[in-house]
C-alpha cells in the first residue's frame, strides 16, 4: 500500500473517533440537563454507528477479520452497515428533513462513492487513492455535519444557569 494512503486512511480514523466522541458526549450532556430531544437521540445512535465504522476501517473488519476469521461474508457486513443506518435514517427522519443538507449529503455520496470503488476494483492502479479519497471526503462531511449538529443540540438543551432565576 502506497505511503500517501495510509496517510489518508489514518486521519479518516482519526475523524471517525472524533466525531463519535463528539456525538456522544452531546448526548451525554443532553441527557444530563433533563430533557432529551430527538436530535440528542440522533447523535446517541450515530455516534455508536460512527463508533463501528472507525473501528471497522482501522482493523480492516468487514475486509480481513470477517470473512477470514469469523466466516461472514464482507457484502454481508457492509449490508448490515448499511441497514442500521438505515434504521437510524428511517427513526429520525423528522431531525434529518429538518436538518439535513449538502454536508449529509456529501458524506453519504463520498462514502458511498468509496464503496462502490472498493467493491469494482479492488488493488488496481490508483484504487488506493480514488477510494480513500472518496472515503476521507466523506468521513470529513459526516463529521462537519455531525459537529454542527451537536452544537445545536448544545444550544437547545443547555442547563440553565447557576445565577439566573
Amino acid at each position: 500500500m502506497p505511503t500517501y494512503a495510509g496517510l489518508i486512511s489514518g486521519l479518516g480514523n482519526v475523524l471517525w473517533v472524533t466525531t463519535a466522541g463528539i456525538c456522544l458526549f452531546a448526548y451525554w450532556q443532553a441527557r444530563s440537563t433533563g430533557e432529551v430531544l430527538d436530535g440528542a437521540r440522533y447523535l446517541l445512535a450515530t455516534g455508536l454507528l460512527t463508533a463501528v465504522l472507525g473501528l471497522d476501517d482501522l482493523y480492516q473488519l468487514h475486509e480481513r477479520i470477517a470473512p477470514r476469521v469469523l466466516r461472514i461474508p464482507e457484502l454481508v457486513v457492509l449490508g448490515s452497515y448499511g441497514v442500521a443506518l438505515a434504521g437510524i435514517f428511517a427513526r429520525f427522519r423528522r431531525v434529518l428533513l429538518s436538518e439535513a443538507d449538502v454536508l449529509l449529503a456529501g458524506a453519504l455520496v463520498g462514502l458511498g462513492g468509496s464503496l462502490v470503488v472498493d467493491l469494482l476494483a479492488p488493488n488496481r492502479g490508483w484504487y488506493y487513492l480514488v477510494e480513500d479519497g472518496l472515503k476521507f471526503v466523506g468521513i470529513f462531511l459526516w463529521a462537519a455535519f455531525h459537529v454542527r449538529l451537536a452544537h445545536w443540540v448544545a444550544q437547545w438543551n443547555r442547563a440553565p444557569s447557576p445565577r439566573a432565576g
